[in-house]
């Protein structure tokens, strides 16, 4: 996983999250901006609700990252963002 920590947008809520592209094949971008920096956590699960990854920060207002997708195995799969004030789930399609 590849990721760069940006400034954080202007935003009128909390926060705000985008997943890209979705479907997809061998990368997806995840970007996360928060209204104001705090603590976050996101999980990656597959469909039967196995923990594949986890990540976490304390203070960052953002984050870009781009992740390569290649090994994963064709399916659905949930990634959980979760921080002060805000939990969200996308469904991840990865594309044989």
């Amino acid at each position: 996983i590849e990721s760069e920590i940006n400034n954080t947008q202007s935003i009128n809520h909390p926060y705000q999250f985008l997943l890209f592209p979705n479907p997809a094949q061998l990368e997806v971008t995840c970007n996360l901006w928060l209204k104001n920096a705090g603590p976050w956590t996101a999980t990656l699960s597959n469909a039967q609700g196995r923990l594949l990854q986890n990540w976490s920060e304390q203070q960052f207002p953002g984050l870009q990252a781009q992740w390569l997708i290649q090994n994963l195995q064709p399916g659905i799969y949930f990634l959980n963002i979760t921080g002060d004030g805000f939990l969200q789930t996308e469904k991840l399609i990865v594309q044989p």
